[in-house]
């Protein structure tokens, strides 16, 4: 028991350090618009998160902003993490940053 208590502070302050490290070397880019070649999965992911948020929050019908000659709805896997997303970006400004954090 006493090795467990010793064991359970150093460990938690441990990853703490981690986390507030990895938090302080993104900051600079936690705000910043998504750009580059490889990132066309997350901008379709933050395609629907805002299209949730715009357009209509049924989780069943997920939307794209591809073929506008359609109905854009778009439905490769469930979407619950995009809706999750978009419910939380609906009571604060900063998509992006939302869904950085």
């Amino acid at each position: 028991m006493d090795i467990q208590k010793g064991i359970f502070p150093s460990t938690f302050l441990f990853f703490l350090g981690l986390f507030s490290l990895s938090l302080l070397l993104h900051f600079p880019f936690l705000n910043k618009d998504l750009i580059g070649v490889h990132v066309w999965r997350q901008t379709q992911t933050q395609t629907g998160i805002d299209n949730f948020c715009r357009e209509g929050n049924s989780i069943l019908n997920p939307t794209l902003n591809s073929n506008p000659e359609t109905d854009r709805i778009v439905r490769l896997e469930f979407p619950l993490m995009q809706w999750g997303f978009a419910q939380v970006e609906k009571h604060f400004s900063n998509p992006v940053l939302i869904t950085r954090l």
